[in-house]
Formats: structure tokens, sequence, C-alpha cells
């Protein structure tokens, strides 16, 4: 058994773990992390098809295609419930209707569901990143009544920024020989099983904690 697939099989079994922990609290948690147990089911189903299809020596990356559209609408809908000033739900709003339009497109003209969506990618998670650091100055704010979800947003931020180095310079690293394609990938499991961890720390901060100074929204 090959790295790789110890490392799929390890983020199934967090990804499901973690989904059937939300889906037993969803009555009790609140918004924020409600959208995010979406998030997390969906990212599950999409990676044991994906998962499964790869097993199978076929072409996995349309759901790469789904997911990128999947993450980009549930995380900006967790965006929109954290960002407290209005103008930010705006915005949240339309671009989530423009990007996920482009994306769409992207998919359909651009680089097929055969391929890598490297500009989808460039782009959504380009957004997140605003959205994250947004969140970040917020925090900042001795006033924000939202300052419980920072766990979260770290993993966010940090994901998505790994995420745009390895599908727009992977191929250039991997030719200048600074870093091989399988120290890649790896690095992107890894990174993404970092951001599963962090959900599963803001659950247990949220939900088992319950510190005085971590209010709900």
């Amino acid at each position: 058994m090959d790295v790789f697939k110890i490392l799929g099989i390890a983020n199934l079994i967090l990804l499901g773990t973690l989904g059937s922990i939300m889906i037993f609290l969803f009555k009790r948690i609140k918004l924020p992390l409600k959208i995010i147990t979406i998030f997390v089911i969906g990212s599950f189903l999409i990676q044991l098809v994906s998962f499964i299809s790869w097993e199978l020596k076929a072409n996995n990356l349309v759901w790469l295609h789904i997911y990128s559209v999947m993450q980009f609408v549930l995380l900006s809908l967790f965006f929109r419930a954290v960002l407290t000033k209005s103008w930010w739900r705006t915005v949240i709003n339309v671009l989530t209707v423009l990007v996920s339009v482009t994306l769409i497109l992207n998919s359909i003209y651009f680089e097929p569901l055969v391929s890598f969506n490297s500009r989808g990618v460039f782009i959504s998670n380009s957004v997140l990143i605003v959205y994250s650091i947004a969140y970040f100055f917020q925090l900042l704010d001795s006033e924000a009544k939202t300052k419980n979800y920072q766990v979260l947003n770290s993993g966010v931020v940090l994901f998505t920024a790994e995420s745009l180095v390895i599908f727009l310079f992977g191929n250039y690293l991997s030719e200048i020989q600074l870093v091989g394609q399988i120290g890649l990938w790896l690095t992107h499991s890894l990174v993404y099983m970092l951001l599963v961890l962090f959900i599963y720390i803001e659950l247990w901060r949220h939900h088992y904690k319950k510190e005085e100074n971590l209010p709900y929204l």
C-alpha cells in the first residue's frame, strides 16, 4: 500500500468521523458550524467517490471541479455568517454568484473536467483568502462580537493559500527540481488533514469546552 493510498484512507476516516460527530451535534451547534458540517459531509462524499475512481484507474479530476465549487460556496456562506459588517454580506452574496458561475463556465469552456482547474482554484481561493484576512482584521477589533472561529479561520487560510501554490506553481517547482511532484501532493494531503484537525479543535472549543470568553453567535 503506497503512501498516497494511506493518506487517502486516513483523510476519509478523519472526515467520516468528524462528519458523524457534527451530524450528531447538528441541532446544538450555531449556524457557522452547521455550514461547516455540510462542507465536511460534502468533502467526505466527493473524496470517497474520487478515491474509488482513482482505485479503478479512472480519471477523477471531474470531482476536483465539483469540489472547487462546493468548497467556495460553503466557505463563502461561512464567512457571510461570521463577518459582522452588513456590506461584507452584500459583497459575499454577489461574489458567491459571480465566482460560482465563473467556475462552472471555466470547467465547460476553458479547463475541461478531465484536467486540473488551476484558473478556477486561483479565482475561488483568492477570494476566500480575502474573506479570511477580513475576518482576522475583525478579530483585532475589540468591539467585535465574533471572536470564536479564529482556529478554523487559520486552517482555511492555510489550506487555501497552500492550494494556490500547488495548483499554480506545482509544475514549475517540479521542473526546476525545487521539490518533486510527490512532495507537492504529500504536502497538500498533510495540509488538508491539518484543516480537518482545526475543524475538530473548533468544534471542541464550541461544544465541549464552553469557555466564558468564547461568545456564541
